[in-house]
């Protein structure tokens, strides 16, 4: 039997209501990285930012990715990740 080094890890497993939307929250972020105008938007103004989205996409977020997004205030999108990943984080089991 072959294994592959890459396919082992010691990193916990995060169980915890999963996101309907998985991709929400990342394709969000991504949005914010590459367009200047959308992430001084999500920083100033996250509500704003997700009614108008970005380019005509919406982005499909969980209750709690939402709620917890809107109360963020972060000066930077580095912090505003920081943030959103501690927070949600709170509400995930690790095993």
């Amino acid at each position: 039997m072959i294994t592959n080094p890459i396919l082992l890890s010691d990193l916990p497993i995060l169980v915890g209501e999963p996101s309907s939307y998985p991709n929400g929250l990342a394709r969000l972020l991504a949005a914010a990285i590459v367009s200047k105008e959308f992430r001084r938007t999500l920083l100033d103004s996250p509500e704003r930012a997700l009614e108008e989205g970005y380019q005509g996409e919406t982005f499909l977020l969980s209750k709690e990715e939402y709620d917890s997004l809107l109360s963020i205030r972060a000066a930077s999108l580095t912090d505003l990740a920081r943030r959103m990943t501690l927070m949600l984080s709170k509400n995930t089991i690790l095993m």
